[in-house]
């Protein structure tokens, strides 16, 4: 029985950590959907993505901590705690990443060219 007490403690920390790994990944899918949209302010981008993963992983880590009774349900909450702020010290820098994403799409896009604006009026 201790046994598999272990085994779920270890399967949720397992969880976590797969999570937090895919965390890049699934940042950058919204700041992709935000620069399709033509939202190109990399702060309120940042601030938006951060708090909607600041938000997920809350309703995550609760919802599996509720899942466990007795110590376990212990353990799993401090868990959850300790992975709610590794997330928090990541989304930190998301404001960061947005300006970086931003600017590689502007690069990445067609440069629209305003050709004669400037142009002399012809002489008749």
């Amino acid at each position: 029985m201790a046994q598999s007490r272990g085994d779920s403690g270890g399967a949720l920390r397992q969880g976590l950590r797969g999570l937090r790994s895919r965390l890049p990944e699934h940042e950058a899918k919204l700041f992709a959907l935000h620069l399709d949209l033509g939202v190109y302010d990399a702060a309120a981008i940042g601030e938006r993505v951060a708090k909607e993963i600041r938000q997920v992983v809350h309703r995550i880590a609760e919802s599996l901590a509720k899942t466990f009774r007795g110590a376990e349900r212990v353990a799993a909450r401090r868990a959850a705690i300790v992975f709610e702020a590794d997330v928090g010290t990541y989304t930190s820098g998301t404001v960061g990443r947005a300006l970086v994403a931003v600017e590689r799409h502007r690069r990445q896009s067609p440069t629209a060219v305003e050709v004669g604006s400037e142009r002399e009026p012809l002489a008749v």
